[in-house]
């Protein structure tokens, strides 16, 4: 367990070296400052469980310390305890409407001083797990009203067109001209694709969040997933006139759950798919870098403005625009590939300019291939 960090903000040597033995006692990591001036500089380079701050100092005093602190955008959540021989209510109020959390004495108890050292940790770590179950509280929710979100809008409206379709062809068949029946079936066809893509990354995502997706990276080759990959889409980018370009070694291997990688390719290059116009051009390409792959797909398609950018992979925020053919998306698969590039220790980034194109780059790590002798 690594030792809780407390800076020691005092002039006076004698006092330092009683807190900074005291402290070390108990197993506490123990930083001096001789000054204000000094803890300054420390707090604007490092960071404190606590601070234990005296108010009489030559130079900047403890108030000022802290105002300056504060000024400098310090963490306001670490607890600060004033030391003093200032004993006025005044004093006292001061301090503590400065920030403190307590305000002892001189001179003054150790025992009782670490009771309420101790305390204080404890009240911030409290504190600390309060926040993470928040966090955790504000996900969940955003993870359910996403789900309810595509339950309710993106799943019916395909289902109802679907039903719809088949009614037409069903109470009007004998009396369709062929070519109506052919856009019927086309139409149904097309829907029933995408609705069968949707449930697949809304289950996938289901998994994910219940924890009941199990990892299991092992060498993969990037070559070979990506060829499927490409195959499986081949015909969506032929539909759109779209060259599709696989440009990977055939030697390349990368350490990855394969299941996941398969789930990141599809969903990258079938938004890239979406967004490039009628005979556009992707590339799926790689490049070697140090323990890692990096893997982009690149479109000349209809590219997206920064400010939307950062809302791609936020579950708070609905943003998907139609296709440059109309094709309807949730944003469920951009989700996905960010969640499941970082769990195989990877980092996803975008790169996009508006009218010119798409770049979404993700590193892997590369298959250590053990030396020969």
């Amino acid at each position: 367990m690594i030792p809780q960090k407390i800076l020691i903000v005092e002039d006076e040597q004698d006092i330092r070296q009683l807190l900074n033995f005291n402290l070390t006692k108990n197993n506490y990591d123990v930083i001096e400052a001789k000054s204000g001036d000094e803890a300054l500089v420390l707090l604007a380079d490092q960071s404190f469980d606590l601070i234990i701050l005296d108010i009489m100092m030559p130079g900047a005093n403890g108030f000022e310390v802290m105002e300056a602190y504060k000024q400098m955008g310090g963490d306001s959540k670490i607890p600060v305890i004033f030391i003093s021989a200032l004993s006025s209510s005044d004093a006292i109020t001061k301090g503590l409407e400065n920030g403190a959390v307590d305000y002892i004495t001189k001179p003054f108890s150790i025992k009782e001083l670490l009771a309420r050292i101790k305390l204080h940790l404890q009240l911030k770590a409290a504190y600390n797990e309060i926040r993470k179950s928040e966090e955790e509280l504000r996900r969940t929710i955003a993870v359910k009203d996403k789900f309810f979100s595509i339950i309710s809008h993106d799943l019916r409206g395909p289902t109802a067109a679907l039903q719809g379709f088949a009614e037409l062809l069903s109470a009007n068949y004998d009396s369709l001209a062929e070519a109506k029946k052919k856009t019927c079936i086309k139409t149904m066809l097309d829907t029933s694709s995408h609705l069968s893509d949707l449930l697949e990354n809304l289950l996938t995502w289901a998994q994910s969040q219940t924890n009941r997706l199990e990892r299991h990276p092992r060498p993969i080759n990037l070559n070979e997933i990506s060829q499927r990959v490409v195959n499986l889409l081949k015909r969506n980018a032929e539909n759109k006139g779209i060259n599709l370009d696989l440009e990977i070694n055939p030697q390349t291997e990368v350490f990855v759950d394969g299941n996941m990688l398969e789930v990141i390719l599809r969903n990258l290059l079938a938004n890239a798919i979406k967004y490039t116009d009628q005979g556009g051009r992707i590339r799926l390409f790689s490049q070697a870098l140090t323990g890692y792959e990096q893997i982009t797909v690149a479109d000349s398609g209809v590219g997206m403005a920064q400010e939307d950018i950062a809302k791609l992979f936020r579950l708070d925020v609905h943003h998907s625009m139609p296709g440059t053919n109309k094709e309807k998306g949730t944003g469920l698969g951009l989700i996905l590939c960010k969640e499941f590039v970082e769990k195989n220790n990877g980092s996803l980034f975008v790169q996009s300019q508006k009218g010119v194109g798409s770049q979404f780059t993700f590193t892997l790590p590369q298959t250590i291939i053990p030396a020969t002798a």
